[in-house]
């Protein structure tokens, strides 16, 4: 993996930062420069009308100072490679447009954040800013839970062979080396896995009899997709056995690999198309995300950031 300057976004109000660890470690391998930064909504910090404007711009000349404190002091107990990692508290609305155009601004190339868990009803009614960045972000993007272990042990690659759901060949071949190289930096083992639904008509379907039997098609569907499986792996040196066909509904089929494996970090690309109203992720890789009991490292095809731009707000 290449990474010249990693950004990670931290969140004051878990304690416990689970992405200042994992950013660190990805700066000690890559040798990139490390920031520390905490991003938040004026609003969020005062209710804007309720104190007068000299209150207001104490509250939040105190807030910015406990914030970089809290920041300085992780900084100083991380070990980077390159150096003391630098901070910033940037303080503004709408956050996930801040947040990228800091990307932009300053050069970063890999953002690593801490995530809180959150409902569907949420995202539905209130799209926080996690769901934003997974649609938006330009670079690669890791969201590391609150409940994660320190560093992860076994790692996935979520890739399609077939680009079924839109997404470029050359992005499943980025996947792949991200993981390899997430499974490298972190002393981890790393797997592969594709997903297919092979019975789409359910057992017993009234098609089923003497001139098509459905365990027959199964048995030709699999090997069909193991192959083309094996063909992306072998490119970047996965043992066999760690590259795993699931048959099932995409999204169910993927989640419950992640819980029987133990995968405790998915790579996984997101491909962004504009709707009527706003940026739109595919169906399949949402309902994955908000379902897979991981921390997530989405990545987006090249050409992204450019594509972005003519998208629009």
């Amino acid at each position: 993996m290449k990474a010249n300057r990693i950004l990670a976004i931290l969140d004051p109000e878990l304690g416990e930062t689970r992405a200042a660890g994992r950013a660190a470690a990805l700066a000690r391998k890559t040798g990139a420069s490390l920031t520390l930064a905490v991003f938040e909504d004026r609003q969020t910090i005062v209710q804007s009308g309720v104190l007068g404007e000299a209150l207001t711009e104490e509250a939040i000349d105190a807030y910015r100072g406990q914030a970089a404190e809290w920041l300085e002091g992780i900084a100083g107990e991380l070990e980077t490679g390159s150096g003391k990692a630098q901070t910033q508290v940037i303080l503004g609305r709408p956050l996930h447009e801040k947040i990228t155009e800091a990307i932009r601004e300053e050069g970063y190339d890999f953002v690593v954040k801490d995530s809180r868990a959150g409902s569907r009803l949420r995202r539905a009614l209130f799209t926080p800013l996690d769901w934003h960045l997974l649609r938006r972000c330009p670079v690669p993007l890791m969201l590391v839970k609150s409940d994660s272990m320190a560093m992860p042990k076994r790692i996935a690659a979520a890739v399609d062979p077939f680009h079924e759901r839109g997404k470029p060949a050359a992005l499943d071949h980025e996947i792949l080396a991200t993981a390899r190289d997430m499974a490298e930096t972190f002393g981890a083992e790393w797997h592969a896995v594709h997903a297919c639904q092979t019975h789409p008509l359910g057992t017993g379907s009234p098609l089923e009899g003497p001139s098509l039997n459905f365990d027959e098609v199964r048995k030709k569907i699999e090997e069909h997709h193991m192959r083309a499986l094996h063909e992306l792996t072998d490119k970047v040196g996965l043992d066999r056995e760690r590259a795993h066909f699931v048959d099932g509904p995409i999204n169910r089929a993927i989640v419950d690999f992640t819980r029987e494996q133990d995968i405790d970090l998915m790579v996984m690309g997101t491909v962004t198309r504009k709707g009527l109203t706003r940026i739109l992720m595919g169906s399949t890789a949402e309902a994955i995300i908000d379902s897979v009991e991981a921390d997530i490292l989405a990545i987006k095809p090249e050409g992204f950031s450019e594509a972005l731009g003519a998208l629009g707000p």
